[in-house]
């Protein structure tokens, strides 16, 4: 019941069997749940004021719990869980593992693992929650090996992974995953499409681009400081050349090459955050997004764009930047800019392309058509 309705079994404290008693506290929803059938279950009653009675005996003598067998306690709690999954996992033949770390409000990181696997549905079930004390690709091998040996789930029966794109993940040598397939040489890892995706566009981003960082400000902000009237003489100068310096050609025709990018890549990145999204759909609509994406590599149509941008924005930009700003755009952001995007998108999504597209054929949606 308490998973049926995705609650969590254990609370944070009053767990001890001589705090039982009282009512005014929670227990956590196992004992919760516990205390309240034994209303209407007198041998549950008896028992669970029997330990209550050699509970406090035991804590307020100091001699502790000792051995004290309740079934109530945080390690029967843990080890059904553990035993409910691990037996569903090995009914399964096969799993697949998730893991992350992040950071809780102490700042100490702290790792989940993850297990999927699918019975007559598909299961993702958090096996622990654990302490992180090293962030390296090893350290997590031997971390998700101590959980899965504890579930007693043999790792060579995992078939891929899951995790984010950082060096110590999923690094070509001594990355998570590299570690993982020394243990289990099958597995293959995959990798968020939108998390991809915006890597992608983070690529992009870091081309060097012709203008300096004043280039970038928001032009918004700048006008408000030139506007107040509170603002220090010298603050709203500085605003002024920020955005004198924002209305030169060479910005404007940078913003419209991002701008048509985006428009590019908009539906894609929709799509991929998108629930029971199909993956034939997805492969086929990257491969789309950089045909499309190719055809603007050399196609410098950003120009006539620009120029009606600048015809409605402000007619004083000054005439004589834009020859030599047209050719320092199309050299050195234009061309750059597409060919990194290209070549990121090949990398980084279409070189296992065909891998996710043939596991379109698993989709039982696809199974009447096939």
């Amino acid at each position: 019941l308490i998973g049926k309705h995705r609650l969590s079994c254990r609370g944070n404290e009053s767990e001890a069997a001589y705090t039982l008693e009282d009512s005014s506290v929670d227990h956590g929803s196992f004992l919760e749940f516990v205390l309240f059938l034994s209303k209407y279950d007198v041998c549950l009653q008896e028992n669970i004021n029997d330990c209550i009675e050699k509970s406090k005996m035991l804590h307020f003598s100091g001699q502790g719990r000792g051995l004290l067998i309740t079934l109530l306690s945080k390690t029967t709690v843990n080890t059904v869980i553990d035993t409910m999954i691990a037996s569903e996992v090995r009914e399964a033949g096969m799993f697949s593992g998730q893991i992350d770390t992040t950071q809780d409000i102490t700042s100490k990181d702290q790792c989940s693992v993850i297990v999927r696997y699918v019975t007559d549905c598909i299961h993702e079930k958090l096996l622990v929650l654990d302490d992180c004390k090293s962030s390296d690709g090893k350290y997590l091998l031997h971390l998700l090996m101590w959980v899965l040996n504890s579930c007693k789930i043999e790792i060579r029966k995992c078939i891929g992974n899951s995790t984010d794109g950082a060096a110590n993940m999923q690094g070509q040598y001594k990355g998570f995953s590299a570690w993982l397939s020394t243990e289990s040489p099958d597995q293959i890892h995959v990798w968020c499409y939108a998390h991809v995706l915006s890597l992608v566009l983070a690529d992009t981003t870091k081309v060097n681009l012709s203008q300096d960082s004043h280039h970038r400000r928001l032009t918004v902000t700048l006008a408000r400081i030139q506007e107040n009237l509170g603002s220090k003489p010298e603050e709203r100068v500085k605003a002024k050349a920020y955005t004198q310096s924002l209305l030169k050609y060479e910005t404007v025709l940078t913003a419209q090459i991002f701008l048509r990018i985006l428009k590019l890549t908009a539906p894609l990145s929709k799509y991929l955050q998108t629930s029971g999204m199909d993956i034939l759909i997805d492969h086929h609509m990257v491969s789309g997004a950089q045909g499309e994406l190719k055809k603007c590599v050399r196609d410098f149509d950003v120009k006539k764009t620009a120029d009606h941008f600048v015809d409605w924005a402000n007619d004083k930009l000054q005439e004589l930047q834009q020859t030599d700003a047209i050719t320092a755009c199309k050299i050195q952001d234009h061309n750059v800019i597409h060919d990194t995007i290209t070549d990121s998108m090949h990398c980084r999504f279409l070189i296992s392309g065909t891998l996710y597209a043939d596991f379109a054929c698993l989709d039982p949606l696809r199974h009447k058509r096939l």
